[in-house]
């Protein structure tokens, strides 16, 4: 009985929340065990379907980027994932996200984007190793190039961040920002009232994204990932599980 009452209310609310903020009447209704369950509430079916969506995205995604990724990316391949439960998905307009050896995929369900090399921190030492050059072959504007290369095959409006935003450009110095050497990987960012909106981490040698983030949904052109058929996925409230723990599934690095 206690599922039939979550889907519901589920469903009542999510009508509200797919444009809007939760509704405050309905919310208002719940007591603080009722309103913790229905924050966590989410079935087999929902998670297949969003899965479903993520993985989809992120093959999109490794395609139009050139990501290094075996392609198709199946569930198999997968290090972890995270799946929002459908009313926390509905109010943040986020779906989760899923990883890999290579990367870490947070797709754009209509508030932002995210894209992460899965080892960005220890690469550093291995990219300072590969490539240290002297100072005077620093190149920001062919960062810049490549960086909006980048964002335009990811369906990112550049014409819309230089038009509104401040853009500032930086290298990878290990020996300081005045040392002898940098290292070729560079940070584009795009900034309002220093507020950070789009950023791209690449390594300009080999033309490659690091990391992106595109912060504000105004500069995203791609369509974000929706779940069309909610009350159905919901309505096997059977298979109901109440908790959302990340994969388990075991780490190879």
């Amino acid at each position: 009985m206690r599922m039939l009452v979550l889907f519901s209310l589920i469903v009542s609310l999510s009508a509200t929340a797919q444009t809007n903020a939760p509704s405050r009447l309905e919310w208002s209704k719940l007591n603080s065990r009722q309103q913790l369950e229905t924050m966590r509430f989410t079935t087999p079916a929902y998670r297949k379907e969003a899965l479903r969506l993520m993985l989809q995205d992120a093959n999109k995604v490794a395609r139009e980027l050139n990501l290094t990724e075996p392609l198709p990316i199946a569930e198999t391949n997968l290090l972890k994932l995270y799946i929002s439960p459908p009313y926390m998905a509905q109010g943040l307009k986020t779906i989760g996200n899923i990883a890999t050896s290579n990367y870490v995929y947070s797709p754009y369900a209509g508030h932002g984007f995210s894209l992460v090399r899965t080892r960005l921190q220890a690469e550093y030492s291995e990219l300072q190793k590969q490539y240290l050059w002297p100072t005077n072959q620093m190149n920001t504007n062919a960062a810049y190039q490549v960086a909006t290369q980048l964002l335009s095959k990811a369906s990112m409006s550049v014409e819309a961040l230089n038009r509104d935003c401040r853009l500032t450009i930086r290298a990878f110095t290990p020996e300081g920002e005045h040392g002898a050497h940098f290292v070729p990987v560079y940070w584009v960012s795009w900034s309002q009232a220093g507020k950070p909106v789009a950023s791209v981490e690449l390594c300009e040698p080999t033309k490659t994204v690091r990391q992106m983030h595109i912060s504000n949904a105004e500069y995203i052109l791609r369509p974000p990932l929706q779940i069309t058929n909610l009350e159905a996925l919901l309505s096997d409230t059977n298979a109901a599980i109440k908790t959302n723990a990340p994969s388990a599934q075991p780490q190879t690095q």
